[in-house]
């Protein structure tokens, strides 16, 4: 009996994983197949924020060769005139970039990979915030929901037409900080709703704003269920980190606002 039940588990923890990596596999082809193109293509597609970006990520990878992890003014881009102008945009997604750039040495390699695993990690987002929310048994409503989420015309606009990097990857995690406030409101879990937040606050400042407003606005619509003692104090732990962890960006920010 207890070799059966061994067994059983091994069997279902097998199966979990063969799951798993059934899934990532998944949504890895998708989101090549998405940028079929791309991948093709021998160039790299003129965005509107192409430069702009472009430019951020070699003042990061410049910096970075000088042994300065955490630049404040562009002393490599932007005409070398020292700008302030990237303090005001978080720089998540310009790290990632850059990251490729240094290990591949390649604009055009690490464009087309940031461009295929942004898609990827929206698919995964959406996937685990929907299993969240509506239950860990559903098969084919996360696989629907993250594949029209990740590959909708907003979505490949932000990716792909704009090259904007704020955009794409705040919004990418939409789908989670919503999850995570849904699970806060219902159980007081607030680790989610921190993760999410953290990362969105380390992509993208107005979408930051845009999200708090509106889960101050369910806040208020649900507040009978926000009223326990156990989910306001875990609100105040999910601020409390969240402002700590992201105080790298924010202190940057408004002093230079001030």
């Amino acid at each position: 009996m207890m070799g059966a039940k061994i067994l059983n588990a091994l069997l279902f923890r097998n199966f979990k994983w063969k799951n798993t990596i059934f899934t990532l596999v998944f949504f890895l082809l998708m989101s090549m197949f998405g940028c079929v193109y791309l991948i093709k293509a021998n160039f790299i597609y003129g965005a509107f924020d192409t430069t702009f970006h472009f430019q951020r990520v070699y003042n990061l990878v410049e910096n970075i060769r000088h042994g300065n992890l955490f630049p404040t003014i562009n002393t490599y881009s932007f005409s070398q005139l020292g700008s302030g102008v990237t303090t005001f945009y978080p720089n998540l997604p310009v790290y990632y970039f850059a990251l490729l750039y240094l290990l591949s040495s390649s604009w055009l390699i690490s464009y087309k990979v940031f461009i295929v695993t942004t898609i990827f990690i929206s698919m995964v987002s959406s996937y685990y915030a929907y299993k969240v929310v509506l239950g860990k048994d559903k098969e084919i409503g996360p696989f629907i929901f993250a594949l029209s989420y990740s590959l909708t015309n907003l979505m490949i606009t932000y990716i792909y037409r704009t090259l904007d990097f704020g955009e794409s990857w705040s919004t990418i995690f939409f789908p989670l900080a919503f999850a995570g406030f849904y699970v806060w409101l219902k159980r007081g879990d607030y680790r989610l709703l921190t993760l999410s937040m953290i990362w969105i606050i380390f992509s993208h400042t107005l979408n930051s704003l845009l999200i708090l407003i509106y889960m101050a606005i369910l806040t208020i619509v649900n507040i009978r269920l926000v009223i326990n003692k156990r989910k306001i104090i875990n609100l105040l732990k999910a601020i409390i980190i969240t402002l700590g962890c992201t105080s790298f960006f924010w202190v940057n920010f408004f002093s230079n606002v001030i």
